[in-house]
């Protein structure tokens, strides 16, 4: 036992990878259990097996319900401030209209600071007074506002609560200015795809100049190779692409051509290094822009996210222009109204039958005739007399 021991303990101290995995393994097991001990409070943690497929399941267990809790308690805070302003300013709009009862005031002013003291409870009241629409509105734009990210007023301020931006107002101003980040980021978006297609034909052209310059060498040192071949045998066998071996050919050929394929070469080799050092520069800033990119384009889908939810979950009040033109249709439609049912009104004595409806208006013009005549029979007496 102890000789296995010792050769553990040995194995941890040359590899030392291993025994950083194990610390980081007993580490995520330490805090795994805390949150089960929390999770579980009072009751013991049950019985399970420890491998590492159920540690991998328990972190990301933990991560999901810290990250919930944590949702519900900005959630929480958001209902308690949003209820904060607006019951502040119901309290201050009372006093303006109650200023003229003294002891109303008093009583109104310790109500709301006994209540304003304890949001939680304030929050509790007037939920269990809301009905079912008012809550679910209520629960919508405080998720509305912990995922916008909406700024939160100081609730602590009592007296300049007033002054200060409701959360409603600041969802409709990160509304309006979601637009604005969007084109930003797009238009850093488009310049980082020049970038990287001016790098792609930059990577292109260097391609193609390497490529040649590898030709070139290659042809050089062929023509070095067919310069520099000796004869074989006695019998004068010589190179095709050589004259005949005397002395002034010899000395005249063979070493200056030799020093000017040496200094070609150590000019290629210089060319080379500076390309393949362009080459590995214009790697590492494609790779930075690649990631550039892949970062914008997730906060654009995240800023499209919150323009969603904070869109569907925001109701769209009227404003004073609608207000104002619903108003003037009304008052057009009454007048027309008006005057239909003035016009009703004549038709009312008429039976419902349409033949006799006519002889009644016959009869009634008869009449209108007669009463006509009678009544110039009355003004030309007048008249006469």
């Amino acid at each position: 036992m102890r000789f296995n021991l010792a050769e553990e303990s040995f194995a941890m101290q040359a590899s030392p990878s291993k025994a950083r995995a194990e610390a980081l393994e007993s580490h995520s097991w330490s805090l795994v259990l805390e949150w089960l001990s929390k999770l579980y409070h009072p009751s013991p943690i049950p019985a399970f097996e420890r491998n590492s497929f159920t540690l991998q399941a328990l972190q990301s267990l933990m991560g999901e319900n810290i990250a919930a809790e944590r949702l519900r308690d900005l959630v929480y805070e958001a209902q308690i401030e949003e209820l904060f302003t607006t019951t502040t300013t119901t309290t201050t709009n009372e006093k303006d209209k109650d200023k003229d009862t003294l002891s109303a005031q008093n009583d109104s002013t310790n109500t709301t600071t006994t209540t304003t003291k304890d949001p939680r409870n304030l929050l509790y009241r007037i939920r269990s007074s809301l009905s079912k629409p008012s809550r679910t509105a209520l629960d919508s734009i405080s998720e509305a506002a912990v995922i916008a990210g909406c700024s939160a007023s100081s609730s602590s301020a009592g007296g300049s609560s007033r002054q200060n931006k409701t959360i409603l107002q600041d969802l409709q101003s990160h509304i309006t200015s979601l637009p604005i980040q969007l084109f930003k980021l797009e238009t850093q978006l488009e310049s980082i795809d020049d970038l990287i297609s001016n790098l792609q034909g930059e990577i292109e052209q260097f391609q193609k100049s390497t490529s040649s310059t590898k030709n070139k060498s290659r042809t050089r040192s062929r023509r070095k190779d067919r310069s520099t071949t000796v004869p074989s045998g006695t019998g004068g066998g010589r190179s095709i692409s050589s004259p005949p071996q005397t002395p002034t050919t010899l000395s005249t050929m063979t070493f200056p051509n030799d020093d000017d394929d040496e200094d070609e070469d150590d000019e290629d080799d210089r060319h080379y290094t500076t390309l393949h050092a362009e080459t590995v520069q214009h790697q590492r800033e494609t790779k930075q822009l690649t990631i550039k990119c892949a970062e914008y384009t997730e906060r654009i889908a995240s800023l499209e996210r919150q323009a969603s939810v904070s869109s569907s979950t925001t109701t769209n009040e009227p404003t004073l222009a609608d207000v104002a033109e619903k108003q003037v249709l009304v008052t057009q439609k009454r007048k027309r109204v008006e005057h239909l049912g003035k016009k009703i009104l004549q038709f009312h004595s008429l039976p419902p039958d349409l033949d006799a409806s006519r002889t009644e208006v016959r009869r009634a013009q008869a009449e209108l005739e007669l009463l006509k005549n009678k009544r110039d029979d009355l003004f030309a007496q007048l008249g006469s007399s």
